[in-house]
């Protein structure tokens, strides 16, 4: 099996494939089964160490770590995005990108410039699901929707649709909810 290995810097490696365990490279290298580079010193650099503009991560893969800050952070100084999760499989109907947490928000995106905070699209015009499907188990309202800022004159939701249906739709389907004739609560203050 071949070993390729790039050096890009004074002190950083990247492997570029998967060797036989305790391959000799270039004397005094070695490259473990596990992937890991074993120098001459006996040091061992493992393969989540190495780092370099061409980075490495073997897919699949799962890690975990306990930290105060990020355990896996990018930033992106140039135009471009600072990644991109895709899913081409089409017998594949799990999320491309998921977050689960306990206690805390499992998704969260903000714009700090002009740019909006999430933007959510479906590019099939035979799906009819919907574009945005929020639904809880709690106790508290599925969606909530506030303007903070005091001088912002625009409405807190605008809803516009361009085909023949209704702009929106209330339905209360809880037989013992009191509320049916006015599903709406218009409170002005």
């Amino acid at each position: 099996m071949c070993t390729t290995i790039v050096v890009l810097g004074a002190c950083t490696l990247f492997v570029s494939s998967i060797a036989y365990a305790d391959t000799i490279v270039n004397g005094d290298l070695k490259l473990s089964g596990g992937g890991d580079l074993v120098f001459s010193d006996g040091s061992v650099q493992t393969k989540a160490q190495m780092q370099g503009p061409a980075g490495l991560i073997s897919l699949p893969y799962s890690g975990s770590a306990s930290s105060a800050t990020p355990v896996f952070e990018i930033t992106n100084t140039g135009t471009g995005r600072a990644g991109v999760f895709t899913t081409t499989n089409p017998a594949n109907s799990l999320a491309s990108v998921a977050g689960f947490t306990v206690s805390g928000t499992g998704v969260y995106g903000a714009a700090s410039g002009s740019g909006w905070a999430g933007v959510f699209k479906i590019l099939n015009a035979a799906n009819g699901n919907p574009a945005l499907y929020a639904s809880t188990i709690g106790t508290g309202p599925v969606a909530s929707i506030q303007s903070t800022n005091t001088a912002n004159n625009s409405p807190a939701l605008n809803v516009i649709t361009n085909g023949t249906g209704k702009a929106g739709v209330f339905t209360i389907s809880n037989p013992s909810n009191n509320h049916d004739e006015h599903p709406i609560q218009l409170i002005l203050s």
